[in-house]
């Protein structure tokens, strides 16, 4: 299975001793059952002591233990048969224990890798991807590919070793009669149970598709839940969800339905083969004394072995269902391409007087395509960002400027030119360059549910956070006075997606995010647009006083942004150009 490359080296050694333990907890339950056998032959006929060769032979042993009448001997196969159906219980509960275990970390390794292999995919593929889907198969369909996939397979393992050491015991009591109850199983496989697959196989490919399609129509409505309500939409939605929950239903119900009919295929079966090996054995004269024993193990072999034969089967047929599931999360695993280079935190960084490395950055003529796509977004672009330079850029919508900055930042890399970066007259690619963090603000603002403090951080919890730093940036973002007016102060809750906040304040909180960050290269993306004129002025006055430590990029449509740049560009058709600064504020 090529989802077993994504496990840990522990996990599959957890594995390969589980499938040990299962052929253990096998054999134990074979001898268990089987031992029940001698122990109703010398209740029928205790002659058999003499008779029967092997009861013979185990009696000669037990003699050199004391065990010198029949009376003795019967009582010691009765407990030596109750010891070992004993032990078999404890041994297969014990197994199951561990089965679950490794269910479990089955589960969690694998949402792990798909959560590790999201937030490191190149940015490019993130973008070109639902995030429904990545969300879906993170959280759900590990889920559903460890319980109804791999666990199944672990069944198939255990139970298939318990079906062949109870066939194994039927053969060496009677060959003739395991014959034929090895071909009514191998009939009813072929002409029943293979079929009855296949189409729990597709089923089970739909079941896939409609519940992708229900991530995607609830996370697309949650998120634009407000515009819904405004224009009155919410049928349109609520029909289009319980369209595709009605699919998702028919086709699991449906699976799930066919999954159990050779439950009863197979007790019938089981049934009309016992008679007949009944039949078998009285037409060729067994004597009835021997039947009974004989009789006695197909019943408890039954007992144990048709369950085996059905979770096998169930199992076979649940594997095969999640067919769509494991190719959804192969899909990501093996072909999404990863970032790996992390930048690692500068504790020493405090904002005033920080040892941060600030890189003079070129851009050698660097043109940019999307992936399957001709169209170039950005042509043999040429720029200098010096350290301490605060750089605005201009330009329509569409014009460049979102991606020039995706690609200063790594997350888009140039399909023409290069990125230099110069650190004290050395001179390093995008891949060699030391550190270099990157502070970044959005206008499309996301928060999660925490307090304020740790949104700010973002990667720190209350009690790790550095409360001095974070006052200093709160009070470059303007929102010293907004954390003095709330309940708990920095330790308030913001809600989901920062609903407890209005506009303005959730982009003064990521403009402190980006701070906290320790950023060389600060970029700001239309992150005033939600602001006052008032409260941008301030925020503005007091990012100019960091200019001289840090690079600052600004992406503005209002001019009037750009006034403490020393630089204007714009950008048009993926091209720039290098503006009057004064001229375009002047025009505002």
């Amino acid at each position: 299975m090529k989802l077993w490359v994504h496990f840990s080296k522990n996990l599959k050694y957890f594995s390969i001793i589980l499938t040990m333990l299962a052929f253990i907890v096998s054999i134990l339950e074979v001898l268990g059952i089987s031992s029940i056998v001698p122990f109703l032959a010398i209740l029928a006929d205790p002659s058999v002591i003499e008779d029967n060769e092997f009861i013979s032979y185990l009696f000669e042993k037990a003699m050199y233990l004391g065990i010198g009448s029949y009376e003795d001997f019967t009582k010691v196969v009765a407990v030596s048969a109750i010891s070992l159906f004993i032990f078999s219980i404890l041994g297969r509960a014990f197994y199951n224990f561990l089965t679950i275990k490794f269910i479990a970390g089955c589960e969690y390794e694998l949402s792990v890798a798909m959560f590790k292999k999201y937030v490191t995919s190149d940015y490019e593929h993130v973008i070109a991807n639902d995030s429904a889907i990545s969300k879906k198969n993170i959280l759900s369909e590990t889920f559903m590919v460890s319980e109804h996939a791999i666990a199944p397979m672990v069944t198939i393992v255990s139970q298939g070793l318990t079906l062949f050491f109870f066939l194994f015991a039927i053969l060496i009591v009677n060959i003739y009669v395991s014959i034929i109850v090895l071909l009514f199983i191998i009939v009813l496989a072929l002409f029943i149970l293979l079929p009855l697959s296949y189409i729990v196989m597709y089923l089970g490919d739909r079941r896939f598709k409609y519940n992708e399609l229900r991530f995607k129509v609830t996370n697309d409505s949650l998120s634009i839940l407000k515009e819904i309500k405004v224009r009155g939409d919410e049928n349109y939605f609520i029909d289009q969800f319980s369209q595709i929950s009605s699919n998702y239903r028919k086709a699991l119900s449906l699976m799930r339905g066919i999954s159990i009919i050779p439950r009863y295929i197979l007790e019938g079966v089981a049934f009309g083969s016992s008679l007949v090996a009944i039949l078998f054995m009285y037409l060729h004269g067994t004597p009835f004394s021997e039947i009974i024993p004989i009789v006695t193990l197909y019943a408890l072999v039954g007992y144990r072995a048709m369950p085996a034969l059905q979770n096998i089967y169930t199992s076979f047929t649940a594997v095969r269902s999640m067919r769509g599931s494991v190719r959804g999360l192969l899909a990501q695993l093996e072909h999404q391409k990863t970032n790996q280079k992390v930048n690692p935190v500068n504790e020493k960084w405090d904002i005033i007087g920080s040892d941060r490395v600030v890189p003079t950055v070129f851009f050698d003529r660097v043109s940019y395509n999307f992936p399957e796509s001709d169209k170039t977004v950005i042509e043999d672009l040429t720029l200098e960002l010096k350290p301490g330079q605060c750089v605005g850029i201009v330009g329509k919508t569409g014009s460049g400027k979102t991606t020039l900055i995706n690609i200063l930042m790594g997350l888009f890399p140039p399909s023409k030119g290069s990125l230099k970066y110069q650190i004290n007259d050395n001179t390093y690619s995008i891949d060699t360059v030391p550190s270099v963090k990157y502070g970044y603000v959005s206008q499309n603002i996301v928060l999660v549910d925490r307090s304020l403090a740790e949104n700010v951080s973002l990667t720190e919890t209350d009690e790790n956070i550095n409360y001095e730093r974070l006052r200093i940036c709160l009070k470059i973002s303007d929102l010293t006075d907004v954390v003095d007016k709330l309940d708990e102060g920095v330790h308030t809750f913001v809600g989901e997606r920062g609903v407890r906040l209005s506009g303005g304040q959730r982009q003064r909180v990521a403009i402190a995010r980006a701070l906290y960050a320790e950023p060389s290269i600060l970029v700001f993306d239309e992150a005033t647009s939600a602001l006052d004129i008032e409260t941008e002025k301030v925020i503005i006055d007091n990012i100019r006083e960091l200019s001289s430590e840090i690079t600052i990029i600004m992406i503005a449509h209002r001019p009037q942004s750009l006034r403490i740049c020393d630089k204007i560009y714009e950008m048009n058709s993926g091209k720039i150009s290098l503006k009057d600064a004064k001229l375009v504020v002047k025009n505002d």
